[in-house]
């Protein structure tokens, strides 16, 4: 009972409300993200602290979308809340603290993947597109510019680029 009470405090602090940057990512949030960004393209980047590539990545989106802010861009961290400050620092280093921002809580870590997606274990970089109509496409290994131009060219028409694969 106090592990979950401590959980829901920790989720209400990383709340945007409470600290403006960073929200606390649980169980039923990727399917959130999906209806948020309904009829709309998107673009998950999971990141860490310690995943360099992760970082180049939400470097080259943040910059993609700098020049083109319709572009919906959302990152989710997988530290957990010890790392919440670190996090915001490394946020603000990337000019990303107004992106879409998401943050583990402490429930397990395997429990939160496999609420994204059960054939995911862990492996960073690691994104997904979800298209239009709500499907989410699985990446692993860096952020291609190929990616990068379909997110773009999906987001700001019907797009009919090939799949970036």
């Amino acid at each position: 009972m106090i592990r979950h009470g401590l959980t829901v405090l920790l989720a209400f602090a990383l709340s945007p409300a409470a600290s403006g940057a960073v929200q606390a990512f649980g169980p039923g949030t990727f399917e959130e993200i999906k209806a948020q960004y309904a009829a709309q393209t998107v673009l998950v980047l999971l990141w860490s602290l310690d995943c360099h590539h992760c970082k180049e990545g939400m470097a080259q989106a943040g910059a993609m979308r700098s020049g083109q802010p319709g572009l919906n861009l959302v990152l989710v961290n997988v530290d957990g809340t010890a790392a919440t400050a670190e996090i915001e620092r490394a946020l603000e280093g990337l000019q990303l603290a107004d992106a879409d921002n998401w943050q583990f809580v402490d429930a397990p870590a395997p429990r939160l993947r496999a609420t994204i997606d059960p054939d995911w274990y862990g492996e960073l970089p690691r994104s997904y597109l979800i298209d239009a109509s709500g499907s989410p496409r699985g990446f692993s290994g860096r952020v291609s510019p190929a990616l990068l131009d379909y997110w773009r060219e999906q987001s700001t028409s019907e797009g009919s680029r090939a799949d970036p694969e």
